[in-house]
Order: C-alpha cells, then sequence, then structure tokens
C-alpha cells in the first residue's frame, strides 16, 4: 500500500517519464542492497570483535593465572631460602654460644661440685634430683 503510494508520487515527479521512473527505482533499490550488505558488514565485524575479544580475554586469564603461579612458586623458593638461612644463623649462634659456655667452664676455677645451702638440697633430694 505504501510502495503503491511512493510510485504515485514519484511517477508525478517526474512527469510520467518511464525510465527516469525505473532509474530511480533500480537506484533505491541498489542504494537498499547496498546499505544491508554494509549491515551485514558491520554486523559480521561486530560479531568478529566479540570473538576475538573473548578469546583474548580467555588467553590473558590463562596468562595471569600463569604468572600468579610463577609468583608463588618463586616466593616459596625465596621463603624456604630465608628459612634456611635463619635456622643456619640461628644454629651458628647456638654454637657460638655453646663454645663461650665451654670456654667459660673450663676457665672457671675449682671443682665441679656446686654449693647448694642445706634446705635446698634436701629439697632438691625429695624431689628427686
Amino acid at each position: 500500500m505504501a510502495l503503491v503510494t511512493i510510485l504515485k508520487t514519484l511517477w508525478a515527479f517526474v512527469g510520467g517519464n518511464t525510465l527516469i521512473t525505473y532509474a530511480v527505482i533500480v537506484a533505491l533499490a541498489g542504494g537498499g542492497i547496498w546499505a544491508w550488505s554494509a549491515h551485514r558488514y558491520n554486523e559480521g565485524y561486530s560479531a568478529g570483535e566479540t570473538h576475538e575479544r573473548t578469546a583474548w580475554q580467555k588467553q590473558r586469564d590463562i596468562d595471569i593465572a600463569a604468572r600468579e603461579a610463577e609468583r608463588k612458586a618463586t616466593q616459596a623458593e625465596i621463603d624456604r631460602l630465608t628459612a634456611e638461612l635463619q635456622l643456619d644463623a640461628q644454629k651458628r649462634k647456638d654454637e657460638q654460644a655453646d663454645a663461650d659456655l665451654n670456654k667459660a667452664l673450663a676457665a672457671t676455677p675449682g671443682g665441679k661440685t656446686i654449693c647448694l645451702p642445706r634446705k635446698v638440697a634436701r629439697a632438691l633430694d625429695k624431689a628427686g634430683r
């Protein structure tokens, strides 16, 4: 119905010239086809963009997870080495303290008996020491 009205208006505008009417109809049809193909192209481009973005995000998530796993492994190795160094330092400190104590005991004159008050000695004897 609307197409008939448009054609009648076009016929009146061009003064009844059939060739011009057909040329305008062909131009409108060609323009419609061109517009539809441009729309389909943009739709395909947009779908491709979406696909690429999805693939990029997936790969980015994989890369982030790999970097995080590598970072955790590296941090675990650092923590292990730090604990090992602290343990070695504590061992050296304990060995030095033992050496200093043995040196002090060797330098102490007299016997190795301990002088305790009588009440303390009896209390320790009751406790089984």
